[in-house]
């Protein structure tokens, strides 16, 4: 109800509420006066609060790492926690200190409330920067005790912990702790904890007997589905904002209800009023909307018995305040254990693991403070080394998968901390020349699955040219054997021999696994196309992959998928190996299947593969191409068509990464006064002269009516129809007609034309390896 203006009289629910709030506070001090005190205002009632508070924090003062430990335990068992430095520091202590040893296990009781806590705390974004002064700290003062800090009015407690009293002790101008420093403080240690337990912890339990990790994994709860009325919430709160003024008219009903009884009671006692009976006069008003049921709030008063672990009702714990399971319910876990219940709690956590929750650089740097810690990276591969021998590995291949996704993550955004892949490979077990390919389910393994993707998708997240430089050589020191040896199983392994190189069509129920040895052979060319491109200057790339045996699989995996649309990156690995090297080319061209696929209508001008079979002319007739020249002089007519300008964007893309990989090795793409040449110096005045000129690709007039709509039928319904549903196909590309389509298509292909035609027109030694300024 809004507060009455000057002049206007005060409503008579508030002189009612006004009048009975009186009334009770006058109670309150008779009563309190007959008992022989003193009536508290507000400000004995704050003094009071605040001698309360100091009490408190000195004998919060005086407590052990245990008991620290133990209070950032339960708080975690709640929703929201509010959770001290030090209380998280001791507890990330008390955790890997228990862990350490063979036998040694933490002495809680893992909790999905506490998994959630620590994830998101740790993913809770990186203050920018902390208060300047101490001034603009002490403007922050609330917000820093909510979060664990002093609080300013303990300054001069005489049991102040002397951490309080220090921190307040700030020269004037100087910077002062808090703020955003206690954020990035709480936000490292969540960090150190996911890690001890998403790492160090669950790596030890992959590790241990299965009824071992059960009996510390029992009490983990499985996230249950939602109810199908979730919703319902929503439209119960929206229905109580809509009702305006129906909480004040119960507030006044309650208060009407609440005179009555108090003059029924004066009444009573003969106009006397009793005190005690107005003072314990309540108003009870129910909200319309409650709170949810679900959350878990920590109490008030601490537990009674410190064993008890919080509002899941464990158990209670074993003497000396450990908050661990208790024996008979020890030997009930122990009853109800079954392996799927185990995985799906293993592969829970490993769900939780992912590099938000330990993107903090001091994670992953070895500490002693905290317990020795050996670094999240060392701790991962422990991890991953306990996953490679477990006896159903296959069935946690997830948690690998989670695992393997945070190096690459780390690497990606620290490019200088390369070093961990080689720790990664390693820790699979596919490293050098001992690393198995072969897996019991699939053409290949999980592990050199795991580590070829790892390599795959880096490459493609690393910025620059001196980071794929260096991740081509860790793939060359480490992976190429494993390489070697997938191609080969992926080439051969599919029963068809060494005569008979091109592949049979599968028969029934064979597409899933060939699909899938497909699936792995493009992310295997994908690494032969980077090994080909990043490679350093003077070093003949095709020849390395053709003394391996790379080149081998390479080409029998081209000859199996010549023309299958899906496998582009198998037909460029091939390709720009063999314009490295002339031993490359000359080798796979020496194979008659090769030769044969390479003749396949497929690859003939107008085909869906004439880009390649342009760029295999001019590899092997000395820079000459007839389809290059039909494709190029087709782009630079005057009334070229849109696809005409496509097609030739797609042959300049793939002959200019060709000669990209034919740097350093002597063979020419593009020879200076050949046919070709003149083809591209032609494109290019034609492109220019149409940009300049504004006889470019123009967008064709929509807003009229000249489309002949009108004219289709006049009033017919059928002409209507049609018409509706051309709009709705305008509608679904954004409002564009589809004609409109092919001339932005076209608008945005003349510059990158252009760029290419510079590249290929540039001298070799000038722009000879495909990149530089080139606008």
């Amino acid at each position: 109800m809004p507060p009455p203006s000057r002049g206007q009289p005060i409503p008579p629910q508030r002189r009612q509420r006004a009048a009975i709030g009186a009334d009770a506070q006058a109670a309150r001090d008779q009563q309190q006066l007959a008992a022989g005190g003193v009536a508290m205002d507000r400000k004995a009632f704050t003094a009071r609060l605040v001698q309360e508070i100091r009490q408190m924090e000195g004998r919060q003062a005086g407590r052990g790492e245990r008991e620290l430990a133990d209070s950032a335990w339960r708080k975690l068992q709640y929703d929201f926690p509010l959770v001290a430095g030090d209380e998280l520091a001791a507890l990330l202590a008390v955790f890997r200190r228990s862990l350490q040893g063979k036998g040694g296990w933490p002495p809680y009781q893992l909790t999905r409330i506490f998994i959630d806590n620590i994830t998101s705390g740790a993913r809770s974004p990186a203050p920018s920067a902390a208060p300047a002064t101490a001034a603009a700290a002490a403007a922050a003062g609330s917000s820093e005790s909510a979060l664990g800090g002093p609080p300013a009015d303990a300054a001069g407690a005489p049991g102040a912990a002397p951490a309080a009293e220090a921190s307040l002790q700030v020269a004037p101008g100087a910077p002062a702790p808090g703020g955003a420093a206690l954020r990035l403080q709480q936000r490292q240690l969540h960090q150190r904890l996911c890690a001890a337990v998403l790492l160090l912890l669950l790596g030890k339990l992959v590790a241990a007997p299965e009824r071992e990790a059960w009996r510390h994994l029992a009490a983990y709860e499985l996230e249950a589905p939602g109810p199908t009325g979730a919703g319902d919430n929503n439209d119960d709160e929206a229905a109580a904002i809509s009702s305006t003024g129906a909480a004040d008219d119960r507030v006044a009903a309650a208060l009407a209800q609440m005179q009555r009884r108090h003059g029924q009671q004066r009444g009573a006692a003969g106009g006397a009023a009793r005190p005690a009976e107005v003072a314990e006069a309540e108003v009870v008003v129910e909200a319309e909307v409650q709170d949810g049921d679900d959350e878990a709030y920590e109490d008030i008063e601490p537990p009674p018995c410190p064993g008890v672990l919080g509002p899941n009702g464990l158990g209670r714990g074993a003497p000396g305040g450990s908050l661990g399971w208790g024996g008979q319910a020890e030997a009930a876990c122990e009853r109800d254990y079954e392996w799927p219940a185990l995985r799906g709690r293993l592969l829970d956590l490993g769900s939780r693991l992912d590099y938000s929750v330990l993107s903090d650089g001091g994670v992953w740097v070895p500490s002693s403070s905290d317990g020795g810690g050996a670094g999240a990276g060392a701790e991962l591969f422990g991890l991953l080394r306990a996953l490679g021998v477990h006896p159903r590995a296959d069935e946690l291949a997830p948690l690998q998968h989670s695992a393997v996704a945070v190096v690459v993550e780390r690497v990606a955004a620290e490019p200088h901390e390369m070093q961990l892949l080689p720790q990664l490979w390693e820790a699979l077990g596919v490293a050098g020349a001992a690393g198995a390919a072969a897996g019991s389910g699939g053409p290949l393994s999980a592990e050199a699955l795991a580590a070829l993707g790892a390599a795959a998708a880096l490459r493609q997240r690393l910025p620059g040219a001196g980071a794929r430089g260096r991740l081509r050589a860790a793939v060359h020191a480490h992976l190429l054997p494993l390489m070697e040896r997938s191609l080969e199983l992926l080439g051969y392994g599919h029963g068809g021999g060494g005569g008979g190189l091109l592949k049979a069509t599968p028969g029934p129920g064979a597409g899933g696994a060939e699909g899938e040895r497909l699936a792995q052979a493009l992310v295997l060319s994908y690494l032969c196309e980077a090994y080909v491109l990043d490679r350093p200057r003077g070093c003949d790339a095709g020849a390395a992959l053709a003394s391996s045996g790379v080149l081998r699989s390479l080409v029998q995996l081209f000859v199996a998928h010549a023309a299958t649309p899906a496998a582009e990156p198998i037909r460029r690995a091939l390709l720009l190996a063999c314009a490295s090297s002339s031993h490359a080319c000359d080798w796979a061209l020496a194979v008659p299947a090769c030769r044969q696929a390479l003749e396949l209508s497929a690859f003939e001008a107008g085909a869906a593969l004439e880009a390649h079979g342009a760029a295999w002319q001019l590899l092997t007739s000395g820079g000459s191409s007839a389809v290059a020249e039909a494709v190029l002089s087709g782009a630079a007519a005057p009334d070229a068509a849109p696809a005409a300008l496509a097609r030739a964007h797609a042959l300049l893309q793939l002959v200019a990464d060709a000669r990209a990989a034919a740097r350093d090795s002597g063979r020419g793409v593009v020879l200076p006064g050949s046919a070709l040449e003149a083809a591209l110096r032609r494109l290019a005045a034609a492109l220019r002269e149409a940009s300049s000129s504004g006889g470019g690709p123009q967008r064709r007039p929509s807003s009229g009516c000249d489309d002949g709509r009108e004219g289709r039928g006049g009033g017919d319904g059928e002409a209507h129809d049609d018409e509706d549903d051309e709009g709705q196909k305008e509608k679904r590309l954004g409002g564009v007609p589809r004609g409109d389509l092919d001339q932005r298509l076209a608008r945005q292909l003349h510059p990158a034309c252009l760029k290419l035609l510079k590249q290929l027109l540039a001298p070799p030694a000038a722009g000879g390896g495909g990149g530089g300024k080139t606008d």
